[in-house]
């Protein structure tokens, strides 16, 4: 099943929000999960508190899931363990009542001198099946998706690592 560039668009505008909030805290601190649902023109911004971020993120994709005639994209903070530390990253779950299940974007980001910086290119972590070429087409929609969002496309070439 071929992934809407609608749901990509519109997981792009949501990284951009979520990166945006992720940006101003120091490090180690997560931001609160946040989701934009959208039905027809209409868009929407819920944030998602509870006393972990993890049961928050679990509370946001619940509420969604429950969502079916709406489009939505979730955006929340991660960290994992690697052999040289920790990753954190910045992941968005994207859906529509079509899809049988969420893609999943992800970038990764640091602070290097306190500075935020995002390091690499995005990537698609979890999606329906799909072959590459429906991967490369979702993240070219997905960087659309950043570009649009009015307060953060201009800022976004300075998070990028250089």
């Amino acid at each position: 099943m071929a992934i809407p560039e609608s749901i990509s668009v519109l997981a792009g505008f949501v990284m951009a929000h979520a990166v945006w909030s992720q940006s101003d805290l120091p490090p180690g601190e997560a931001f609160v999960p946040l989701a934009v649902t959208e039905q027809g023109s209409q868009r929407k911004l819920l944030r998602f508190n509870a006393d972990s971020a993890q049961a928050a993120v679990e509370k946001g994709r619940a509420e969604l899931l429950q969502m079916s005639n709406s489009s939505w994209a979730l955006g929340y903070a991660v960290e994992e363990p690697l052999r040289s530390g920790q990753a954190t990253f910045v992941e968005v779950a994207a859906s529509s009542p079509a899809m049988s299940k969420p893609i999943v974007f992800r970038y990764q980001y640091q602070h290097v001198g306190g500075r935020f910086q995002l390091t690499g290119p995005p990537r698609v972590v979890s999606a329906v099946p799909t072959r590459d070429v429906e991967r490369a087409s979702a993240i070219a929609a997905f960087q659309k998706g950043i570009a649009s969002h009015p307060k953060v496309g201009p800022l976004w070439k300075k998070w990028q690592a250089e």
